[in-house]
């Protein structure tokens, strides 16, 4: 599909389809939107795996029989996916033959963390869906579930998220309730069987190469025959993270405040209790912080790293020597958003990938930002020198904003 066309298909899906009904699309639709094939994916699963299991922040779930495994405390980690595996295929055959499991499912969140390349892929998506529909406020993610499992092993359920999967080995269906259904029948939600309610449901199902689509308010479960499948998927939540994140920072100035506890006796409490001085003081204090220059820095801090990688809150790490490359010229990467705005006096932050950094608040500063993303060309000497354009653009490289082209290209 040609650029147009492919903002086209944004265009129409945002009014027919985005958060009003799931849909099936085939294989000429689903070419707006990323590939990745089977291979690609296991390195990255595996790799959020290993940092699960060395006390990464990762959500890595697995289950039995519909039962939730205990991985790390129950000493099971022989249960993920590993190196020597190599494959999807070899893992599931090492669970079946070895482990005996004969109905089990796999859930990793956020695996794109481990492979730039593809979050790039599913970024380049994103951008183009945003166009249409808008960055997702709360958070963007990615998932993939796998196994040989019958149905969700957590029942029917529904998600605070547009969802978009695609069914890379073997097929995928899924059956949606309307949100009014569910809320009338509290037994469905939750449901292992829910088979009297079947007539009330739809199902879509999707081969590898198509891509199922559900807005936030279906209930939803999976559904096989048992055979082995592998799913992968990306989630637009719906939702305000801007909010959480600037209370999450108010209470953290909160908590660094001084302050100590004072002894009251019985007899006090009721007096205490007549006018509230302690929660006056309390009302004061919050109002204190919420006007302190501290907390609006952070919480554009936070903005700004937000909307820079597209909602998505787990980047990929920076790249460690991106920022010493050789010398040429860079441009901005498609996918990413280069900002920036006043911190402090003499200051600026910029964001880009998800991350941020801060230099000197130089006007050079802003026409190197605004050349890099209209499109243009800025030249790099191939270190970070003292100049501000020189640290800012060494800082989108570490972020990988930016593509490098040498003499040598």
């Amino acid at each position: 599909m040609g650029q147009r066309d492919i903002q086209d298909f944004w265009l129409d899906f945002a009014e027919r389809y985005w958060e009003r009904q799931s849909v099936l699309l085939p294989e000429e639709q689903a070419g707006a939107l990323p590939r990745v094939a089977a291979d690609e994916l296991f390195g990255a699963v595996v790799s959020c795996c290993e940092d699960f299991c060395h006390g990464g922040p990762q959500k890595v779930r697995f289950y039995s029989d519909d039962q939730e495994v205990d991985l790390l405390g129950g000493g099971h980690q022989m249960l993920l996916p590993a190196r020597r595996d190599g494959s999807f295929a070899a893992y599931n055959a090492r669970l079946l033959d070895q482990e005996g499991l004969r109905n089990y499912a796999l859930v990793v969140a956020d695996w794109h963390q481990f492979d730039r390349e593809l979050w790039e892929r599913i970024l380049g998506a994103v951008q183009n869906l945003a166009a249409a529909v808008g960055i997702s406020h709360a958070r963007m993610d990615t998932q993939v579930f796998l196994g040989t499992y019958k149905a969700t092993p957590f029942g029917v359920h529904v998600d605070r998220t547009s969802g978009f999967h695609f069914p890379v080995v073997g097929n995928k269906t899924m059956r949606f309730w309307p949100d009014h259904f569910a809320q009338s029948t509290p037994e469905l939600r939750g449901a292992l069987r829910y088979e009297r309610h079947l007539e009330q449901s739809t199902a879509l199902s999707a081969r590898p190469g198509q891509v199922l689509y559900w807005p936030s308010s279906d209930w939803h479960v999976a559904e096989s025959d048992g055979e082995f499948s592998v799913t992968w998927g990306f989630g637009y939540w719906l939702g305000d993270g801007m909010t959480s994140l600037a209370l999450e920072e108010l209470a953290q100035l909160l908590m660094e405040s001084p302050g100590r506890c004072r002894a009251v006796s019985r007899a006090a409490l009721a007096e205490e209790a007549r006018d509230l001085r302690e929660v006056d003081a309390l009302v004061g204090k919050l109002a204190m912080f919420a006007a302190d220059p501290r907390l609006r820095s952070a919480v554009a801090r936070g903005w700004l790293e937000h909307f820079s990688a597209c909602g998505y809150l787990r980047p990929p790490p920076l790249l460690e020597h991106a920022g010493v490359a050789g010398a040429g010229v860079v441009t901005r990467k498609s996918m990413y958003n280069i900002l920036a705005a006043p911190e402090s006096s003499g200051v600026m932050r910029v964001a880009a990938g998800g991350y941020s950094t801060t230099v000197a608040d130089q006007p050079a500063v802003w026409n190197a930002i605004a050349i890099l993303n209209a499109g243009g060309e800025l030249p790099w000497a191939g270190h970070a020198a003292d100049g501000a354009v020189d640290r800012m653009i060494a800082f989108c490289l570490r972020a990988g904003a930016v593509l490098l082209r040498t003499g040598e290209a």
